[in-house]
């Protein structure tokens, strides 16, 4: 909590809605006068980690900044030591001194947001074909042929599946495209 430049208050709390709650709490027994209508909550977007925290402080009615955290660092320049504590001061001190130019979030649309995901997804399973099917090719030709026959044996659903995934995911993106015209707007 940054008020006129300084540092008044800071709470921890869980990454829970319940948590959130607790901590905003928190920071109204600390601070007089203190409410979510007259503050501005800025975060660093951490991606799948944020949602729970924006989520919560939206459901509350609260305005939210959400920065990219290379323009905190960018910003404030070098800080010392890297912790919960400091990033929490970092990131107020940035939201403090920049915020005339706050940007307040807006969710995205869920439809967006659907794509969004799914298009992290093939990434992670091409990272589990390859780790599943690495060591056997290794045995194949450096090791022992028979343990790479029942590894890759003993695995083969596992990869069938993964890209059985593959296509799915491919599949989902394509009606999510087809379903959302304003999607080629």
């Amino acid at each position: 909590m940054v008020q006129d430049g300084k540092v008044l208050a800071n709470q921890r709390g869980d990454n829970t809605a319940k948590g959130i709650l607790k901590a905003i709490k928190g920071l109204q027994k600390q601070v007089k006068g203190l409410t979510i209508a007259n503050s501005l909550f800025c975060l660093e977007d951490t991606g799948i980690y944020s949602y729970r925290l924006l989520y919560a402080l939206k459901q509350e009615g609260a305005s939210i900044w959400l920065e990219q955290a290379i323009q905190i660092q960018r910003s404030l320049g070098a800080q010392g030591g890297k912790n919960d504590v400091v990033d929490a001061r970092s990131i107020a001190l940035y939201a403090y001194k920049n915020r005339q130019a706050a940007r307040l979030w807006v969710p995205r649309r869920e439809v967006v947001e659907e794509i969004k995901e799914l298009l992290t997804l093939p990434e992670r399973c091409l990272n589990n074909l390859s780790r599943l099917k690495k060591p056997i090719k290794e045995l194949k030709s450096d090791g022992n042929p028979r343990i790479a026959k029942l590894l890759e044996d003993s695995c083969q659903g596992a990869i069938e599946g993964a890209r059985r995934d593959l296509a799915s995911i491919e599949a989902k993106i394509d009606h999510l495209f087809k379903e959302d015209a304003e999607l080629f707007i």
